[in-house]
């Protein structure tokens, strides 16, 4: 993996932090992404590469995981070439 997907949080997990002082820190999350899933979130936009990491039951915290092979079934880089293995 080489890129990071930073996006806001699909779940409450970690609500926004409100400070004494007034100031709310909303916190995101940092996915790392296979250049195969970066394509495709390009190609079909965030909400469908999450779509695909929950249909493969892809880890996508995990970056010890291989490369989602539903996205990459579906990209326009075409079936067969896993980019970032």
């Amino acid at each position: 993996m080489t890129t990071f997907l930073i996006t806001r949080p699909r779940s409450d997990l970690l609500p926004p932090l409100e400070l004494p002082d007034g100031t709310t820190v909303e916190f995101l999350q940092a996915i790392p992404i296979f250049e195969s899933e970066r394509a495709y979130k390009k190609e079909h936009g965030v909400d469908k590469l999450m779509e695909c990491f929950a249909e493969a039951h892809t880890p996508f915290w995990d970056p010890d995981r291989s490369p989602n092979p539903v996205c990459l079934s579906r990209s326009a880089l075409g079936s067969g070439t896993f980019l970032g293995v």
